[in-house]
């Protein structure tokens, strides 16, 4: 990766990171809330989790 201007890489750490691949899942409670939560899926658990499936 080249140096800009000031020493740092063209795409700082912390943006590419940014732009990889970030899988979230939307959890909906039997609750009266007005929207579902929305939670990033660790690595570790992507192979598990298919849509529609219960969590607990």
């Amino acid at each position: 990766m080249s140096q800009g201007k000031f020493g740092f890489a063209e795409t700082p750490e912390w943006e590419q990171a940014a732009q990889d691949d970030v899988l979230v899942a939307e959890v909906v409670f039997n609750l009266p809330l007005e929207k579902p939560y929305t939670y990033a899926v660790p690595e570790g658990l992507r192979d598990l989790l298919r849509p529609g499936q219960r969590v607990r």
